[in-house]
């Protein structure tokens, strides 16, 4: 895989498993920013769903 590859993976309980991967580019902060940045968005997404 190249530099800045990111898979992510979210589980909850009753659901499809969900996976993502992404390419990102800068340095290695700047990617693990985005990666972090990637996930909490996600995770946010996921939990909006089960609230509505």
């Amino acid at each position: 895989m190249p530099v800045g590859t990111c898979w992510i993976s979210w589980s909850v309980k009753n659901r499809e498993i969900e996976t993502c991967c992404q390419k990102f580019t800068g340095d290695r902060t700047h990617i693990n920013y985005q990666i972090v940045q990637l996930a909490l968005s996600q995770l946010i997404r996921i939990l909006k769903q089960d609230i509505i």
